[in-house]
């Protein structure tokens, strides 16, 4: 049997193993997927939905008894009905899920869990008529025992779940052991069979090799040796390709040592041409180099003067802004002085003439008391009258001594109203000299106004000059910058491409090295062939 037909039937019988694991893989995987499904789907989400339910039903007992103790408690109704919605829609998926006996505990909470709502209600009804008594009495006896009837089905429910969860879980790990045992066994014995193949198929291939290295070995440079072929598999029609492809480069080989010689004679003249001018273009590449430095140093420089000359461009365009912006602020501050000095005069005269009237005041105040000293007089009179008209003259006695007190308050009045007007008077003649020394101030803010604006003014003419002498100056420099930046453009195209030259050179120089040290080698190689018996 041949190589090829053993190699062919050791790739079918690994076909078949990989097919059977193939087939066993995917069984387990869609029996293992089925099992994981069934317990993800029916068995965990049986067990998320008791658990809902339970958690739910501690929501609505928490917040039953937080709208108990407090029936404003918007939260607490809120999460209260939010609870039971939750609830409920966790026993309707899972009596879609469950059957048999879970089926039927399920049932038998429903009516106990709406019997519970009730309580609920009614205890929260007595807590909103104010009754905290009845309601806790309500949450006492009657709703939280109902609510016990339903959480101990629903633990019971949950650890029911628990358990069949866990026995599903199990049996699956069972079921993978089983099914890995028997992959394990299937490669096992695929193994076996493998490797007696390979160990015959290895020795079909080993004896012819180890003719042909016996052949070979020690003649690696010898071009006569023959391999000895006494057999029929591929190794042997090998061993004859190699015989054919020795005599063939024994032909190369004999032809190859004469043009080496004279590739070797080639070489060297190349090499030594290429080395002078290697050395001639590395000396141009170094001259231009530094002249390129140089023009660099010229294109920095008139660079930075360019940059300096725009930064005084700038500073007098700045400048002259910031002089004509002072000369309008000057401006616009002495007609401001001048509107103060015309308020200021303006406030003197009102000032002066609240003076006068305050006096007038003064007299008025004179005349007030004047009128009240008569009228105390007259009450006075009055009161005599009124004493010697006996029981007839009480009541217009009261008037009188009511007419005799208010003419007290009003001198009082008048007293205080005259040490007030005094002290306004003083204050007028206070104002009076301040507003006269402020008068004098401003006259000399809008004299020194007006000189600061003249100054301005000159400063503003300095301005423009300067900044269009900088401008000018800035333009040049630019142009400048701009011709020595081309002229270094210029020059560091030209040293690209004296560098480039230059590499290429060095490159064919390395070639021309290269080649001739090839050649040498190539005679050494070529030497060490045997040629002839």
């Amino acid at each position: 049997m041949t190589i090829k037909k053993n190699l062919y039937l050791l790739a079918a019988l690994n076909v078949v193993v990989f097919i059977v694991i193939t087939v066993l893989f995917f069984t387990h995987s869609a029996d293992t997927r089925d099992r994981i499904l069934k317990l993800i789907n029916k068995d965990q989400a049986l067990l998320l939905l008791f658990n809902d339910m339970y958690a739910n039903g501690l929501q609505t007992e928490q917040a039953t008894r937080n709208m108990i103790l407090n029936t404003a408690d918007d939260k607490a109704r809120s999460n209260y009905k939010k609870a039971v919605e939750i609830f409920a829609e966790a026993y309707k998926e899972a009596m879609t899920l469950s059957s048999g006996q879970m089926k039927k505990t399920l049932t038998e909470i429903k009516p106990l869990w709406d019997d519970n709502e009730h309580i609920r209600q009614e205890c929260i009804t007595l807590s909103a008529l104010k009754n905290l008594a009845a309601a806790t009495e309500c949450i006492v006896t009657k709703e939280t025992p109902k609510w016990r009837e339903v959480r101990q089905k629903l633990l019971d429910l949950i650890a029911e779940q628990r358990n069949k969860f866990s026995k599903i879980t199990d049996d699956t790990e069972v079921f993978m052991s089983s099914t890995r045992k028997n992959l394990l066994t299937i490669m096992f014995l695929s193994l076996l069979i493998t490797s007696g193949f390979m160990y015959y198929t290895g020795r079909s291939i080993n004896r012819p090799l180890q003719s042909i290295m016996k052949t070979l070995k020690g003649s690696e440079s010898n071009l006569t040796v023959k391999i000895p072929i006494d057999g029929s598999n591929e190794i042997y029609e090998l061993a004859g390709i190699i015989n054919t492809n020795i005599d063939n480069l024994h032909h190369i080989i004999s032809a190859l040592s004469t043009a080496v010689k004279n590739v070797s004679t080639s070489a060297n003249e190349i090499y030594e041409a290429v080395e002078k001018q290697a050395a001639i273009t590395t000396e141009q590449t170094a001259s231009i180099s530094e002249i390129t430095s140089t023009m660099e140093e010229l294109s920095a420089s008139s660079t930075q003067i360019a940059e300096h000359s725009q930064s005084v461009a700038e500073i007098a365009a700045h400048t002259l802004t910031d002089s004509q912006a002072g000369a309008d602020v000057t401006e616009k501050t002495s007609k401001n002085m001048e509107e103060i000095s015309t308020d200021n005069r303006r406030g003197l005269n009102e000032v002066l003439e609240l003076g006068k009237k305050s006096k007038d005041i003064t007299r008025v105040m004179e005349i007030i008391n004047t009128i009240a000293d008569n009228t105390k007089l007259i009450a006075f009179n009055a009161a005599l009258e009124a004493s010697g008209a006996g029981e007839a003259g009480k009541r217009f006695g009261v008037v009188a001594v009511e007419i005799r007190r208010l003419a007290d308050n009003v001198m009082d009045s008048t007293a205080d109203i005259e040490s007030k007007i005094t002290e306004i008077q003083d204050s007028v003649n206070r104002l009076v000299v301040a507003s006269e020394k402020s008068s004098r101030a401003i006259a000399e803010g809008l004299s020194t106004s007006t000189e600061t604006t003249g100054t301005l003014a000159e400063i503003l003419e300095g301005a423009h000059a300067a900044s269009d002498a900088a401008r000018e100056i800035s333009l040049s420099t630019m142009q400048q910058r701009t011709a020595v930046e081309q002229v270094v453009i210029a020059l560091r195209e030209i040293e690209e491409g004296a560098k480039l030259s230059a590499g290429a050179i060095n490159h064919v120089h390395g070639i021309a090295k290269n080649l001739s040290a090839l050649s040498g080698n190539l005679q050494d190689i070529v030497k060490k062939f045997v040629l002839k018996v």
